[in-house]
């Protein structure tokens, strides 16, 4: 969190809050939880300007249920603080299908702060996707005179990829989803939820990993790791009249040597 100074640790029915400034890390609070379905994601929300002083951890569940944590800090004498753990709320993002994936929007593009409304064009918070392929965005905002946290599905599509085994999302608008056999790759753009680009690599070809940049001027870079070697497609200006793709591979780094 922040600088990396603390760290939250999800543990099976507690969360702890360590100080890691120092070699050996310290222990400053735990709380315990309960939550039904199996846990895909903790992850820091962005905060408004006073997110300086207070950070929200959360944790979602395949079942789209989730908890909150609020880690406060306290001003003492002396120009010191104490830090404070406890569970913030509880909260239910809708729906009836369980999901698959949900992970954090890669934050290229944006600082950690967010606005004080809720609506479709807010920044994207977290991603997810059901085991039939139903690709959703989302939007949250933390209320701070109700102690709430509040959940916005700002897009949905049906990308017909059944049981995804990788999914990334960044904040300039682009989802990347590999299927299940792990060496095709589609890339959507979330804001208009339409596929933009789809590849299917040899069968030996395992996609590993998936991480997103983007130029100054918010063109998206996808960093697709194999087992031994890296492939970097870049977004393309679309030709409308000739129909041609939309990304294109710019450079490949060996790694096996």
């Amino acid at each position: 969190m922040d600088t990396g100074a603390l760290v939250l640790t999800l543990h099976e029915k507690y969360v702890i809050l360590w100080a890691t400034s120092r070699a050996t890390a310290a222990e400053i609070a735990r709380c315990e939880y309960s939550l039904e379905g199996k846990i895909l994601s903790l992850l820091l929300l962005p905060e408004s300007d006073d997110g300086l002083h207070t950070f929200h951890v959360v944790a979602v569940t395949s079942k789209m249920r989730g908890v909150a944590w609020e880690v406060r800090s306290i001003p003492e004498a002396q120009k010191s603080s104490t830090l404070c753990l406890r569970q913030y709320c509880e909260f239910g993002l809708g729906g009836t299908e369980e999901h698959h994936l949900l992970l954090a929007v890669d934050p290229v593009g944006w600082t950690a702060t967010m606005g004080g409304t809720l609506d479709r064009f807010s920044r994207e918070v977290v991603t997810s996707i059901t085991p039939s392929g139903f690709l959703r965005s989302w939007a949250a905002r933390v209320n701070l005179e109700k102690s709430e946290v509040h959940w916005l599905a700002t897009f949905s599509v049906e990308t017909g990829i059944h049981l995804a085994s990788l999914l990334t999302s960044s904040s300039v608008g682009k989802a990347a989803i590999v299927g299940s056999s792990r060496n095709d790759l589609s890339i959507w753009a979330t804001r208009s939820a339409t596929l933009e680009h789809s590849i299917e690599f040899e069968n030996h070809e395992v996609i590993m990993d998936l991480d997103w940049a983007c130029t100054p001027d918010s063109q998206s870079i996808l960093s697709v790791g194999f087992r031994h070697r890296v492939l970097l497609l870049s977004q393309l200006r679309y030709d409308y009249l000739q129909g041609g793709p939309s990304w294109a591979p710019i450079r490949e780094i060996k790694i096996r040597e």
